[in-house]
């Protein structure tokens, strides 16, 4: 009995993963929407033979309706096939002028695809642009301009991660130094004892 169970679990995951394959070729809507809803496929399962998922192929083909309802299940924007390409490096290395890849482009960027990212090659999603798609300057600029405000955006974290730091060392310095005991607390209590005796000094004698 549980051999039968196994070979029908594993009958069931052929079929899906087939299926899945499928429709992510040929990027079937309607195919893949029965597939991740009533069958369960996983939304991120790799294609042979470079391993890359649906998302990835819809953002080659320029398919807004499909990256749509893969995103709306959950598919990663982060994942990468085995040349280490993201969706985002695979919209920017599609050949030839396609309507609405600077939309692809922009859905991908809103949802969290990183543009500095790096393939296997260490190339980021712009530059990988600027020498396949010479014929859409846009593609590359918006690419180039998401890239430039990340790079930003990580150096003002690094510096505000370091300020943070500063900040705690300080706090931690001043509490070993003031503590009972410390440098600081004989220093405080000498500038208290000539602060009130300067004050008793100045007052009016009657």
């Amino acid at each position: 009995r549980a051999a039968r169970e196994m070979l029908a679990l594993l009958e069931k995951e052929e079929k899906l993963h087939t299926g899945w394959t499928r429709a992510s070729r040929a990027l079937a809507c309607e195919e893949m929407r029965r597939l991740l809803v009533q069958d369960g496929a996983r939304v991120d399962a790799r294609l042979p033979p470079d391993g890359r998922t649906a998302l990835m192929l819809a953002s080659r083909a320029a398919r807004p309706d499909t990256l749509a309802l893969l995103l709306s299940h959950g598919a990663s924007v982060h994942a990468v096939d085995s040349k280490g390409r993201t969706a985002l490096h695979h919209a920017a290395e599609a050949v030839g002028a396609r309507h609405g890849l600077d939309r692809i482009v922009s859905t991908l960027l809103s949802a969290g695809a990183r543009a500095d990212a790096v393939d296997g090659q260490g190339r980021a999603p712009h530059e990988v642009a600027e020498s396949a798609r010479p014929q859409q300057p846009e593609v590359s600029a918006a690419l180039y301009s998401a890239f430039c405000q990340r790079r930003r955006m990580r150096r003002w974290r690094m510096i505000g991660r370091l300020i943070g730091l500063l900040h705690s060392w300080h706090a931690r310095a001043a509490a070993r130094a003031y503590a009972p005991g410390g440098i600081g607390a004989h220093a405080a209590a000498l500038d208290w004892e000539q602060r009130i005796t300067r004050a008793g000094s100045k007052r009016p004698r009657e």
